[in-house]
C-alpha cells in the first residue's frame, strides 16, 4: 500500500515539477489530490499527522510572509500551498532540510544565470522545481544530513 501512495505522489510532484518549470503555474489539482493522498497516508498515525500539519502550516506560513512582505514577487501563492503539501508529506525537521537545500541550490542557479547574463535581476525563476528538487533530496537523505548537522531525526 505505502508503495502506491509514492508511486502517486512522485507523479503529482513530477506534474507539479514540469508545469512550474514550464508554464510557471502549481497546479491546484494536483496540490489538492495530493493533500488528499497525503491525508489518507497520515490517518493511521496521530503523531504522524499532527507532525505533519504543524510542519505544512509553519511552511506556508512563512511562505506566505515572503509572499505578502514581497507584494507577490518574491514568490507564487502556488509555492505557498507546495509548502504545505510538502510539510504534510515531509513532518518534522525534514522539511527544514527540504527548504535548505531547495534554496541553495535554487540561489547557486539564479547566480549562475546572473553571472552568465542568461538571465536579469528583474527576471523570475521558478522556485517550484528547486523545492521538488529539495523534497526528494530530503525524503532520500534527511536523516543523514541531519546526524552529519548534529540533530537526531
Amino acid at each position: 500500500m505505502a508503495s502506491l501512495f509514492y508511486c502517486f505522489i512522485a507523479y503529482i510532484f513530477i506534474v507539479i515539477y514540469f508545469s512550474d518549470l514550464i508554464y510557471g503555474l502549481i497546479p491546484d489539482e494536483m496540490i489538492l489530490v495530493g493533500l488528499v493522498l497525503g491525508f489518507i497516508n497520515l490517518l493511521g498515525n496521530t503523531n504522524s499527522l499532527v507532525n505533519g500539519v504543524f510542519s505544512g502550516m509553519i511552511a506556508s506560513v512563512l511562505f506566505l510572509a515572503v509572499f505578502l512582505l514581497t507584494k507577490q514577487r518574491g514568490m507564487g501563492f502556488g509555492d505557498v500551498k507546495l509548502a504545505f503539501l510538502m510539510g504534510l508529506i515531509l513532518g518534522w525537521p525534514k522539511i527544514l532540510v527540504a527548504f535548505w537545500f531547495a534554496f541553495v541550490v535554487g540561489g547557486g542557479v539564479a547566480l549562475v544565470l546572473l553571472l552568465l547574463r542568461k538571465t536579469k535581476l528583474s527576471a523570475t525563476i521558478a522556485l517550484g522545481p528547486f523545492l521538488i528538487f529539495g523534497l526528494v533530496v530530503s525524503a532520500l537523505w534527511s536523516d543523514v544530513f541531519l546526524r552529519f548537522v548534529g540533530v537526531t531525526p
